[in-house]
């Protein structure tokens, strides 16, 4: 059974050096054991590698943390705050201003 495949654009790489290849899944993976399979082309060159079968095991996760480290206490004193509903817009706003100022100043020319 195919769990995942999907053509991965990669930059290049050079023969005895190491890369890693991501991709995220759309669904987590239950705990087993699984077989990976890699294989590689390069379209421009002809040039064609598969890795055969690489198992690997995915562990069984912790427990769910419930409220880990008071998040919910934290949410509900945003909620209960009784503050304008323009604020998040405002700083988001501002973070937008800071950020495009920052933009800019890192696209400035050194003069000389």
């Amino acid at each position: 059974m195919v769990v995942f495949q999907a053509p991965i654009a990669m930059d290049s790489f050079y023969a005895f050096t190491s890369t890693s290849v991501e991709s995220p899944l759309e669904n987590r993976l239950e705990p087993g054991r699984y077989k990976a399979a890699l294989k590689l082309a390069d379209t421009k060159r002809g040039i064609k590698a598969e890795s055969g079968a690489l198992p690997f095991e995915v562990a069984p996760g912790p427990d769910t943390v419930q409220d880990p480290a008071g998040l919910n206490r934290v949410g509900d004193a945003v909620e209960n705050a009784d503050l304008p509903p323009w604020i998040p817009f405002a700083g988001a706003a501002a973070l937008v201003l800071v950020l495009a100022v920052g933009f800019l100043l890192g696209r400035r020319q050194p003069k000389g």
